[in-house]
């Protein structure tokens, strides 16, 4: 038996106990720290979901601000619309991570608001009717005057600078001096004053029996005419001396205006009549035609064309001579206002009816401006013409701009364009058209090739997966293949009547063509037909292969849907529209197939042919359809000449309009940022799809000056676009 030492137990002992206690205190803070793991993960949780609560409420006010921004633009009220958007995209900058659809809203608002604004600011402080607005010759001020009795000054952003007060009735007119250093106004208190920019009254003229109702500086600026409810206008020097009397009219005197070149002076009368004088007050001539009162009367640029606004809801042109030359019709209302622009080729018309319209005067196109509430009283171009202002019965001055950024246009088809497509390399766009020819252009529109072989229109261009061949397809009964180089390789003929529609396979060894002789066949890369697809019981107007290339989709004039497999079995029918299908188009994540109609709407199918939505909103045939490369929008096109994008599960997005004739093909680019559409207007159009930043920028760029000098805007407003870098 071997005996331990007892100082060696001992220490044992010692060490075990030492060891215990070490162990007690290890597993003293082990239990410590995992009861504090447990409490930090209980918040780190409660955190989570206090997160995901508040990011649920924020895209659901994303959501609320998108929609409501959409009914404002859907009202016309495109301005305000604006001011949503940017206050939705502000909340989707900071949340980032929403829904796609959610952002999609946000990205369409401000892409169509954009689109489509044309007012650019407006002006609140009068308290009454605004009655008259003049720029300054170098464009930097704005003078407007009110019923209130008052004249404003402004800068064109819209900081208000002074108000002028003297006159003790309603102010009927203003206008600066050509050299830009005198502001006349005329007021129902039957006297003109003159006042310097700083607001300094200089004069008070009278004379004038009735109220003053419209003021004009000669050219030289040396002579002031005055019209006015007495029956009279007078001519007056700067210095007050009242020079002339101009006597003729048997009713009130609404308007006068000099001759650019000085040479004539026009009056407009409540008599119906517009009279021409010559500088020294003689009368030259007398024109008549309108049938109710004329308010304002306006000279071309080149004194040669004479412009005048009636209550009878038309405006006329008249030579010198006074001859008419023309009626422009298609205000709803009496006419208040009229002016030229500063090149003489178009013509701006305010109206009782609420609206302000440009009217081309080379191309008759007319565009219409729509922001009043109330009746628009005066309307003037800015020196450069690049904007219009107005001033209505509501109390607002409003600035619309012309300088607006419009999308790309490809001109050079003769006929109207029938298909258009992007490369699958984004690289080129190829339209097919009315005139017989395929061209190609580069991503930047520039025309790179004709392609010249079809006896008929090309319904139809294809380019194969690889970008290496472009499939084409005429009512002249053949399908051509072609080289990028413009070489033609191959045609193929079999079917019996216009080929409407060619597609390529996924895979590109297989070329599908639907024809009017109520087949598609099925071809190889080479030419070689394959198959014939027979069943569909009128003209087949579309054709589409499924992304994984096991499905092919027909419509017809038969009004149905078809599934085919690539062996020619027919899968399915697919009814439910009630009039000719016209364009089909697979999503590409092979989810939902979209088809187009002439019964005015878009159906949404799944795979396996369930109906899951009917798209309603264009108001004519829709002929287009396709999906963007994410699956996430719908674009169609419709003789309605619009195109219309759509959310995947069927909302409508966005309207792009500007087509003059229907919109038949629509096309994404591979990288999502560009549509290209083809009208039977002859043209191709490309529009491009913003990023949100890049929309933010030009939204705040829009709306900046608003928000920093209007007086109605909320103070938390004021800061709504700082922090995002803005250019003038």
């Amino acid at each position: 038996m071997t005996t331990v030492p007892e100082h060696s137990l001992t220490g044992q002992t010692n060490q075990l106990k030492r060891q215990k206690l070490a162990l007690g205190g290890v597993s003293l803070a082990l239990l410590i720290a995992i009861g504090l793991a447990g409490v930090t993960f209980v918040q780190y949780q409660n955190a989570k979901r206090q997160l995901q609560e508040v990011e649920k409420l924020a895209e659901g006010q994303i959501n609320s601000l998108s929609r409501y921004g959409k009914s404002l633009s859907a009202s016309d009220r495109h301005f305000d619309a604006l001011i949503e958007g940017i206050r939705a995209g502000r909340q989707l900058q900071y949340y980032k991570d929403v829904k796609p659809e959610s952002k999609n809203r946000v990205l369409a608002l401000l892409q169509g608001t954009l689109d489509n604004l044309k007012e650019r600011n407006r002006f609140l402080g009068h308290t009454d009717w605004v009655t008259s607005i003049s720029f300054s010759s170098d464009g930097k001020t704005i003078a407007t005057a009110s019923g209130d009795k008052t004249v404003k000054l402004w800068n064109p952003e819209g900081k208000e600078l002074r108000t002028l007060t003297g006159h003790t009735d309603w102010i009927n007119s203003v206008s600066f001096s050509p050299d830009g250093k005198t502001i006349a106004t005329a007021s129902g208190d039957k006297t003109v004053k003159l006042w310097t920019l700083e607001g300094k009254e200089l004069k008070t003229l009278t004379g004038h029996t009735e109220g003053v109702n419209s003021i004009s500086f000669s050219p030289d600026g040396k002579t002031i005419a005055t019209a006015s409810g007495d029956k009279t206008v007078k001519l007056w020097s700067l210095e007050g001396k009242e020079l002339k009397t101009l006597s003729g009219h048997d009713d009130a005197v609404t308007s006068v205006s000099f001759s650019p070149d000085g040479k004539t002076i026009a009056t407009a009368s409540k008599d119906q009549t517009v009279k021409l004088w010559d500088k020294e007050g003689k009368e030259l001539q007398t024109l008549t035609g309108h049938s109710d009162i004329i308010w304002n009367v306006s000279f071309s640029p080149d004194s040669q064309t004479l412009a005048t606004a009636s209550r009878d809801k038309t405006v006329k042109l008249w030579s010198l001579d006074g001859k008419e030359l023309q009626t422009l019709t298609g205000h709803e209302d009496g006419v208040n206002s009229v002016s030229f622009s500063p090149d003489g080729k178009t013509i701006v018309t305010a109206s009782q009816d609420n609206t302000v319209k440009l009217w081309n005067l080379e191309t008759q196109d007319i565009q219409t401006f729509i922001g009043h509430q109330q009746g628009v009283m005066n309307v003037s171009f800015s020196p450069d013409g690049k904007t219009i202002a107005s001033v209505g019965q509501d109390n607002i001055v409003r600035l619309w701009s012309l300088d607006t950024e419009k999308p790309q246009t490809l001109t050079g088809h003769k006929e109207g364009v029938n298909r258009v497509s992007f490369s699958p390399d984004g690289q080129m766009i190829a339209s097919a058209s009315e005139d017989k020819t395929v061209k190609l252009w580069n991503k930047a529109g520039k025309e790179l090739q004709t392609l010249n072989g079809h006896k008929e229109g090309v319904l139809s261009v294809s380019f194969s997966p690889d970008t290496k061949t472009i499939a084409t397809a005429s009512f002249d009964k053949t399908v051509k293949l072609w080289s990028l180089e413009g070489k033609e390789l191959q045609t193929l003929g079999g079917h019996k009547e216009g080929v409407m529609d060619v597609s390529f396979s996924p895979d590109g060894k297989t070329i599908a063509t639907a024809s009017q002789d109520k087949t598609v066949k099925l071809w190889s890369r080479e030419g070689k037909e394959l198959k014939t697809l027979n069943g569909h019981k009128e003209g087949v107007m579309g054709v589409s292969f499924s992304p994984d290339g096991k499905t092919i989709a027909t419509v017809s004039q038969d009004k149905t849907v078809k599934l085919w497999t690539l062996e020619g079995k027919e899968l399915k029918t697919l009814t439910g529209h009630n009039d000719w299908v016209i364009g089909i188009s697979f999503s590409p994540d092979g989810e939902r197939i979209a088809t187009t109609s002439f019964d005015n709407t878009v159906k949404l199918w799944t795979l396996d042919g369930k109906e899951l939505q009917t798209l309603k909103g264009h108001n004519d045939w829709v002929i287009g359809v396709t999906f963007s490369p994410d699956s996430q929008t719908i674009a169609t096109t419709s003789q309605d000449k619009t195109v219309k994008l759509w959310s995947k599960d069927g909302e409508e997005l966005l309207t792009l309009t500007g087509a003059k004739q229907g919109v038949t093909s629509v096309s994404f680019s591979p990288d999502n940022k560009t549509i290209v559409t083809a009208s039977l207007d002859k043209n191709v159009t490309m529009w491009e799809l913003k990023g949100l930043d890049e929309l933010m920028v030009k939204g705040c760029n829009w709306v900046g000056d608003y928000l920093k000098y209007n007086p109605k805007v909320e103070e938390s407003d004021r800061a709504l676009c700082d922090g995002i870098e803005t250019a003038k």
